[in-house]
């Protein structure tokens, strides 16, 4: 009897064996399964490649800072970081990874689509703001900031009366030259002449400028209606950003846009009238008011990017008789292709939307 119960009780231990090794397969099989059906791994390599490019900002933004300060300082020619190549990428960002070589490039100090759009890349991309970028030649005149020390070139005047004539600064209370210091405080009538420019803090010239940043700001303007190329439009200005281009390029002979700086939020009819406007600049998202930016820009043509999500934009492209195409992250891109009407209000047609992905 009693090797007839030990017989037993192996024989019951091994079919319990058996039952657990099944379910541990089972359930082995069911967790690849969820890894696989659930995207477990690919929600873990999204967050790797988002991580790596938050990076790669985060040390261009630091590089970026760098120069800027060395060109505050006199120290260095400033500027931002600009390449396309991947060598010139490494160069910059050591920890660059052979894999993202070609997905993105670095184009006016910040990175932007590259030349190959795989999926599912691009759509991470997309979700970290990351849009196609100009790059090569047409990244030199990439927005900046003047800090610290006035450098070669740079004339502050203090407390210009208000309402006086571009390159009127007769009024001024003190003039300070290259090399000397900014003033401590920025005063309302404070004008800055750097390069094609003329920046005004806290003054517009045409229209009244009202929202809730119309105060803190430098306004920029042309010297020169008569050039068709234009320089760098600076960023900031002691501590101040500029946020003000209306009416900036009116009625000048300007043929290619310079680079509107992220600062930007006022663009009422900066480049109104404007009949040699051919390339028109990457429309950034600080933008809110794009409000006649190109009317009756005749020439204008090509594509035209614009990011901006919240904005109006009335009457942005009336007058044009181009074809023009527009693309970026914008939400309301049709809205905006829709302002291209003729003298008499009727729909001109020649503004098309382009999706980015496309």
């Amino acid at each position: 009897m009693k090797n007839l119960k030990n017989s037993k009780t192996s024989g019951i231990s091994l079919v319990a064996l058996i039952v657990t090794i099944i379910v541990l397969i089972i359930l082995t099989a069911a967790v690849i399964v969820t890894f696989m059906e659930g995207g477990i791994i690919d929600r873990a390599k999204e967050a790797v490649f988002k991580s790596d490019i938050r990076t790669y900002q985060e040390i261009l933004a630091v590089k970026n800072a760098e120069k800027q300060i060395e060109l505050a300082t006199g120290n260095g020619e400033g500027g931002l970081y600009n390449a396309t190549e991947l060598a010139e990428i490494q160069e910059i960002i050591p920890e660059f990874k052979e894999e993202y070589k070609d997905l993105i490039a670095i184009s006016n100090g910040e990175i932007v689509l590259g030349a190959r759009s795989d999926e599912p890349y691009s759509t991470w991309l997309a979700e970290l703001g990351i849009v196609a970028g100009k790059t090569g030649d047409e990244t030199v005149n990439t927005p900046t900031v003047h800090n610290g020390i006035i450098p070669e070139g740079g004339i502050y005047y203090v407390s210009v009366e208000e309402d006086t004539a571009v390159g009127d600064y007769s009024g001024a209370t003190k003039i300070l030259y290259a090399g000397d210091s900014f003033p401590e405080t920025v005063n309302t009538g404070d004008v800055y002449v750097y390069g094609d420019y003329e920046y005004r803090y806290n003054m517009f010239w045409y229209e009244i400028w009202s929202y809730g940043s119309n105060s803190n700001y430098w306004s920029m303007h042309i010297l020169n209606p008569d050039k068709t190329e234009y320089g760098i439009i600076l960023e900031e200005i002691n501590g101040v950003p500029m946020r003000n281009m209306e009416w900036a390029f009116r009625y000048s002979n300007i043929i290619t846009a310079p680079t509107i700086p992220n600062s930007v939020e006022n663009m009422y009819a900066a480049f109104a009238y404007c009949d040699s406007l051919e390339d028109g600049p990457i429309i950034p998202n600080s933008v809110v008011f794009l409000e006649w930016t190109f009317r009756d820009c005749i020439s204008l043509t090509g594509e035209i990017e614009i990011n901006a999500t919240n904005l109006t934009y009335s009457d942005c492209f009336a007058g044009t008789v181009q074809p023009i195409v527009l693309t970026g992250t914008c939400p309301i891109l049709s809205e905006i292709a829709a302002t291209a009407v003729d003298e008499f209000g009727n729909p001109s047609g020649n503004v098309t939307v382009k999706n980015i992905n496309n």
